[in-house]
């Protein structure tokens, strides 16, 4: 994929030792064309799924990929009818990765239990919008200190129970909001819990700050499974260096760990193929490669 060179991005997740399969998911967006990438800008969103093997998986996918179908369907919406509904374009993403967990659970008896955690944001002229739910986290990184840009939804009894999560049994559950003005040098993470609780915070951040961006991420996810591979990790890492966004050429950026496939996908007509299909339908370039199946999600769109 391709990524504007206002960034450094790093994105990667590994399967605990310990787990059988990795239910973590994340999102990677940015429209191609100068058009939609004034108008749109960039998505990013990271799920921890749950609710057993097949549900965990399921759920974390259905929503990431409502994500976006919700996020490219708020930016076709007029500024005063967004106001209106007292909403904005995350949110209303939100809503639709929420409605895309329910709709998938009720297709089947075993699924009805299922969840995930969601933490997203756009990032449009250098102003973050983000929506969260769950024990994933965004933490940014400004002038050498870490700051948490999201609390953790758990409950005080036990950190492995969560009080707020997007599921088919909290349909009305609403995400807490953030917003953020990026400045050059700002660093954003996007982590599952099995990464940000193995590393504690001042070590992450060093870590963070004496590396480049891959190296960076790479570091965080080698320490998580040495450390407590009990846990999937997944880490999305953005290096904000500012300038003009859109006059930058694109860059390619791969994927840090390869043990599940990319998956691609752009706006427009596609779009309604996307969520007509989801979650089985690649798009890349405006083009369909194929059916992905049960694999990991990243989205370039134009």
């Amino acid at each position: 994929m391709k990524i504007r060179e206002d960034l450094d991005l790093a994105f990667g997740s590994v399967c605990g030792p310990m787990r059988s399969e990795n239910q973590d998911d994340f999102l990677i967006y940015e429209a191609s064309s100068a058009k939609n990438f004034a108008e749109r800008g960039r998505l990013f969103a990271i799920a921890d799924g749950m609710g057993g093997t097949l549900g965990g998986a399921l759920a974390s996918r259905a929503a990431i990929r409502g994500f976006l179908a919700g996020y490219l369907e708020s930016r076709e919406v007029e500024h005063w009818q967004l106001e209106k509904k007292g909403s904005s374009h995350v949110e209303l993403a939100y809503a639709k990765a929420r409605d895309a967990v329910v709709q998938e659970a009720q297709q089947r008896a075993e699924l009805a239990n299922m969840g995930t955690t969601l933490t997203g944001f756009s990032l449009l002229d250098a102003h973050i919008e983000g929506v969260h739910v769950g024990d994933s986290r965004c933490l940014l990184i400004r002038d050498g200190k870490g700051q948490w840009l999201t609390e953790t939804h758990n409950s005080e009894d036990s950190e492995h129970i969560l009080t707020k999560v997007v599921g088919a049994t909290a349909e009305s559950v609403e995400p807490d909001c953030f917003t953020l003005q990026l400045r050059p040098g700002d660093i954003v993470l996007l982590m599952t819990d099995g990464l940000w609780r193995s590393i504690p915070l001042d070590e992450l951040v060093l870590i963070v700050l004496q590396r480049g961006a891959t190296q960076a991420a790479e570091e965080l996810l080698a320490q998580a499974q040495e450390r407590s591979g009990e846990d999937n990790a997944s880490v999305v890492l953005l290096h904000y260096k500012g300038g003009d966004e859109s006059a930058g050429k694109a860059v390619d950026v791969v994927e840090l760990d390869a043990e599940n496939h990319p998956w691609d996908g752009t706006g427009g007509a596609e779009r309604d193929a996307l969520e007509r299909h989801w979650p089985g339908l690649l798009i890349f370039t405006g083009s369909a490669l194929g059916l992905l199946g049960l694999a990991r999600l990243f989205l370039v769109g134009s």
